[in-house]
């Protein structure tokens, strides 16, 4: 296995990983919206947990997007080296 290989395996799990955080997020935030969380005393914190839990998987998407991205960067920036070095190899 290359680095390439290896590369394109982590982008393969953190868009994995992104899509899962994306439906989680979405069934966290539909549990908090329905109807059928509101509240029917002051005791019942069944939306605002739901909200809680909606805030925390959309902060979640937001941290795996930022390795997505770092790591599309990163691999891009190790690709452009390899390829400035094999031109000064040929040169």
């Amino acid at each position: 296995m290359n680095k390439a290989d290896l590369v394109q395996i982590i982008i393969q799990q953190l868009e994995d990983k992104l899509h899962v955080a994306h439906a989680s997020t979405q069934r966290a935030i539909d549990a908090a919206t329905d109807e059928e969380t509101v509240p029917e005393h002051k005791y019942d914190t069944l939306a605002l947990e739901a909200s809680y839990l909606a805030h925390g998987q959309a902060m979640r998407v937001q941290e795996v997007k930022k390795s997505f991205v770092s790591t599309v960067l990163l691999s891009y920036v190790t690709l452009s080296m390899l390829v400035s070095r094999l031109v000064l190899m040929w040169n």
